[in-house]
């Protein structure tokens, strides 16, 4: 067609040529106009569904992606436009326009289709068993043996040993029971034990699913005070040479720990760090669970010391130069090692431990 005073040719249909005339006046002009047919849009011919073959667990998802392949060579991603759907969906589902499959029950292969305009892809899904969980095998009670006084309480954890070889604190979740309350109780849930009356050994025991763990637990008769003063006696070997292996019920382990006959206010024995490569030292106590009550501290470099426990207990005080310094816990519970840190490095000297 050719609209009048515009010029304007529209093609309708495939043909020609046709001749358009222009006229003004009795006099004409002509053109000749062929019509062809309009060009051919691409034409879907196949669907490509990855990743194929593919496996997932039960209670997991994947997500399937369609990819269409055109007349024209051209590509396009049709995972949100496709009818998806899956041969066995009581073994995995499959999400419409989304490609997001779902395992459901072990079996398979399920073949999952992606469908659009008449053609179709398909991949292969397998869902296996969930991994089984780590069942727990044994349980470990610590510190065993120990010991405490009556009116003392000690700190038990316990330890939850696994089928694949990791381990876990269950102190707060394990049911505890003492063998004989009478002579020593402990909370459950908690793992805190106190001496009741002398006697024992008491078996302490920690149950979680149906396993057990224990540990013997002695309780002697209310201890006094003790106070380790490195005076009567002084430790053995020369001043300034390590004190090694036990010295009034505690045990100071190996070349960690050396005594001297003074030092700054203080005239008598004490102890301090052995060398300058560390700024922390542990002792435990030799027989048993003890609680740490106090100690006198002098130091030549201001610092912060800080006392800890097995049982979480923990004291921190700053310590200034000059004379002896008295540093008190105010723990409740009982414990084998006590570690000490102090900011200031090697220049802090220790006297009058103090212990029940």
């Amino acid at each position: 067609t050719i609209g009048s005073n515009t010029g304007v040719a529209t093609g309708v249909a495939a043909g020609g040529p046709v001749t358009i005339t222009a006229s003004l006046s009795g006099v004409t002009g002509t053109a000749s106009l062929t019509v062809t047919a309009p060009p051919l849009l691409p034409t879907l011919q196949s669907i490509t569904v990855t990743p194929s073959p593919d496996s997932i667990a039960v209670g997991s998802t994947v997500v399937l992606a369609a990819t269409g392949h055109y007349s024209d060579g051209s590509n396009k991603n049709l995972t949100t436009q496709a009818a998806w759907s899956s041969s066995n969906s009581s073994v995995a589902t499959i999400g419409s326009n989304t490609g997001v499959a779902t395992g459901v029950a072990a079996g398979g292969p399920v073949t999952i289709t992606a469908s659009l305009s008449g053609v179709t892809g398909t991949a292969s899904l397998t869902v296996t068993a969930p991994p089984s969980l780590p069942t727990l095998q044994s349980i470990t009670v610590t510190p065993s043996p120990d010991s405490i006084a009556v009116g003392s309480t000690v700190v038990f954890a316990a330890t939850g040993h696994y089928s694949d070889g990791s381990n876990k604190n269950l102190t707060t979740q394990a049911a505890w029971s003492s063998s004989n309350s009478s002579v020593a109780t402990v909370v459950s849930n908690t793992g805190v034990a106190a001496g009741m009356a002398a006697g024992g050994p008491v078996t302490i025991n920690a149950s979680m699913s149906g396993i057990k763990g224990a540990a013997s637990l002695t309780v002697t008769s209310a201890s006094a005070v003790s106070v380790v003063n490195f005076d009567s006696p002084a430790p053995s070997g020369s001043p300034y040479s390590s004190i090694n292996g036990t010295f009034g019920g505690i045990n100071f382990g190996v070349g960690q720990w050396a005594w001297e006959p003074g030092y700054l206010s203080d005239a008598t024995n004490n102890i301090y760090f052995s060398s300058a490569t560390s700024n922390k030292r542990t002792f435990s106590f030799a027989n048993g669970s003890h609680v740490l009550i106090s100690m006198k501290v002098a130091t030549s470099v201001a610092g912060t010391l800080t006392l800890s426990d097995g049982a979480g207990q923990t004291k921190t005080q700053n310590v200034s130069t000059g004379g002896m310094q008295l540093v008190t816990t105010g723990w409740k519970n009982a414990s084998r090692t006590i570690t000490v840190t102090f900011t200031g490095g090697w220049n802090i000297e220790f006297d009058d431990i103090t212990y029940r």
